[in-house]
């Protein structure tokens, strides 16, 4: 994965990590087996993984610009932080497809009054 999706980051090898992960899900997932429970946990382990670093290449192709604040680097989306892109990239897999949506940096709302409705326990803890 560190290979394809490390640090710095350009559309042509995260569209390779993906076809990587095609091929190990189409070729050697098919032919996957385990002789104990054991064996079989880390094998369910294994393909899971390639499910999760699917989603994330997707997430990492839908985002074309670099953020420092997300401490991510797009080599060919060189621009820091573009008011365009003040937004957050959601993912989800829905029948065995990933799905790829952009969400407004606030749609939470206000984060301190949304901290302290959901959080009343620790609300006053902090003095400002």
């Amino acid at each position: 994965m560190s290979k394809y999706c490390g640090a710095y980051k350009n559309e042509a090898l995260l569209k390779i990590g993906l076809w990587s992960l095609r091929k190990m899900e189409e070729e050697d997932a098919l032919s996957a087996y385990a002789t104990d429970p054991h064996k079989l946990g880390r094998t369910l382990d294994v393909l899971d993984l390639i499910t999760v670093c699917q989603m994330i290449l997707h997430a990492c192709l839908a985002r074309k610009a670099s953020s420092k604040f997300l401490n991510f680097y797009r080599v060919d989306y060189p621009e820091v932080d573009p008011p365009e892109w003040h937004k957050w990239i959601s993912i989800k897999q829905e029948n065995g497809q990933v799905k790829v949506g952009k969400l407004p940096i606030d749609f939470w709302g206000p984060l301190k009054e949304n901290y302290e409705a959901h959080n009343k326990n620790y609300v006053g803890l902090v003095k400002e």
